[in-house]
């Protein structure tokens, strides 16, 4: 693992955004149509230098071959769904799932997961049906828990 860490902070794009990042920090949010707690915790958080736009970014290992093979896993792992989840948690402008190869010759991809509107509805999709089914499943105790009353 830390032979990947290497090379990702070989690339002077990804070195730029660690430096400038926060990571790995827990956020909470209520999704307001469900009413459900939810926490996000992101790879690492970056504000652009004036404060107004919000980037998330995640680091994927992958044992794909080449980016055509990593883009076609987007929607297999379900990125999609946490992309949209994570923007809408946490109210960010961008994005990007860095994928890092496992294995030599250890490539990395960039992708803006956030600048494909059409993915990005689908992701909002699932997720909301995932929300509204655990509501469902946890009923009046969720709704109780959510107004602090006791049930």
């Amino acid at each position: 693992m830390e032979q990947l860490a290497r090379h990702v902070r070989r690339q002077r794009y990804c070195r730029d955004l660690l430096y400038r990042g926060t990571p790995e920090l827990t956020h909470t949010a209520t999704h307001t149509a469900t009413g459900v707690q939810v926490k996000v915790r992101p790879d690492l958080l970056v504000r652009s230098p004036a404060g107004r736009r919000l980037t998330l970014i995640d680091f994927k290992t992958t044992s794909c071959r080449d980016r055509a093979h990593f883009l076609a896993t987007i929607e297999q792992y379900d990125y999609d769904r946490q992309a949209a989840f994570y923007l809408d948690a946490l109210q960010a402008d961008r994005f990007l799932i860095i994928g890092v190869q496992k294995k030599a010759p250890h490539a990395l991809w960039t992708v803006e997961v956030s600048a494909n509107l059409l993915l990005m509805e689908q992701g909002r999709k699932k997720y909301t049906a995932l929300l509204r089914h655990y509501a469902r499943q946890s009923g009046p105790h969720l709704a109780a828990a959510h107004l602090g009353q006791a049930a």
